[in-house]
């Protein structure tokens, strides 16, 4: 393949990823490169086909919006935090240690791992006011499940309130936010949205395909040999396969680098495949629909403008003449960066 490409998990790989996928799918489509810890031999797939081999699993009065805490953060972690029965001041506290377990501004990140902590201690809190209180929601009815079969240890309920945490909210936070500057990069795409809302749904699952929000992928383990693409694969060895990459992969659909809402029949890995389909997928679509047809939001509304400066994360959208928006500071399109920098072998 000819023309320039980043190295994996470098800044400019974060910025805009598909060019690398596109070079690692038509020259090395089964990719080794170095684990960050312990240095392990890690392979990368990146075609359509081999990863489904694999068997994947997932401001109104503002002059001045964060999109991603401001708007794309707030709907799941709203919903979240309700689903799961947070009381108010706890709801605020998932709030700011999600953001700086997963903060927009990369440097930030070095606060995320005492977020985590934070989260995993404020999951433990709710379990525990959940058995001696329950409610209708999903921590009483884990707790109860919990009580009765005792097949989960207390540490493992608790680590699976925080992991539905997380993934509930840091990946459709990610999905919010990358639909926005979809709709921003292509204002053909977000003018045909606005005009019919009918699209809504098959719009989140083009932005699924096209943006997604995993960039780092989750790594599989084969339980026994086996082999992808003609290489062969031993069992245990750490595989990446690589969603947005696949979602790309134009072996697999027509013109794949062209958001088009329109597109039907839209076929992608952006919610996992088979047997590990996110369980969240429908909360998941749910939101993001909720939020690309709000009226208020920036890839909507009219004389936005995106302006990139050196980072692809941050982008001024200058408004001139959004109704009730006030006329400060630009506001800040923020797009959510992964975390760490893995050295490619």
């Amino acid at each position: 393949m000819s023309g320039p490409y980043a190295p994996l998990f470098s800044t400019a790989y974060f910025q805009d990823p598909f060019p690398t996928f596109a070079w690692l799918r038509e020259n090395s489509p089964v990719h080794e490169l170095s684990f960050p810890v312990g240095d392990v031999p890690t392979l990368m797939v990146t075609r359509h086909a081999d990863v489904k081999h694999v068997r994947l699993r997932g401001f109104e009065d503002k002059p001045s919006v964060d999109i991603i805490e401001d708007f794309a953060g707030a709907i799941p972690t709203d919903i979240i935090s309700a689903v799961l029965g947070f009381s108010l001041d706890a709801h605020l506290s998932i709030v700011d240690a999600v953001e700086r377990a997963f903060p927009a501004d990369p440097s930030r990140s070095e606060a995320s791992t005492g977020a985590f902590d934070e989260i995993c201690d404020l999951s433990r809190v709710l379990v525990l006011d959940k058995e001696r209180a329950p409610a209708e929601d999903l921590t009483s009815f884990l707790v109860q499940a919990w009580r009765n079969e005792e097949s989960l240890s207390l540490d493992e309920l608790v680590a699976l309130v925080a992991v539905i945490i997380l993934g509930g909210i840091n990946t459709t936070r990610a999905l919010i936010g990358n639909a926005v500057l979809a709709l921003l990069d292509h204002p053909d795409q977000r003018e045909l949205l606005r005009g019919h809302p009918a699209l809504d749904s098959q719009a989140v699952e083009e932005f699924l395909r096209h943006s997604g929000s995993v960039v780092v992928p989750v790594i599989r383990f084969p339980v026994r040999d086996t082999e992808i693409a003609g290489t062969a694969v031993a069992a245990g060895t750490p595989v990446m396969p690589c969603v947005m990459s696949a979602n790309r992969d134009p072996t697999s659909i027509t013109a794949p680098d062209r958001l088009d809402i329109a597109r039907t029949n839209v076929k992608h890995f952006g919610l996992g495949h088979g047997i590990h389909n996110c369980l969240g997928a429908a909360l998941a679509r749910l939101e993001a629909e909720v939020a690309v047809a709000d009226p208020h939001l920036p890839g909507h509304a009219t004389g936005c403008t995106p302006v990139r400066p050196v980072l692809r994360e941050q982008l001024d959208v200058a408004r001139s003449d959004v109704p009730g928006r006030g006329t400060g500071r630009p506001p800040l399109l923020t797009r959510p960066a992964p975390q760490g920098v893995w050295s490619a072998s």
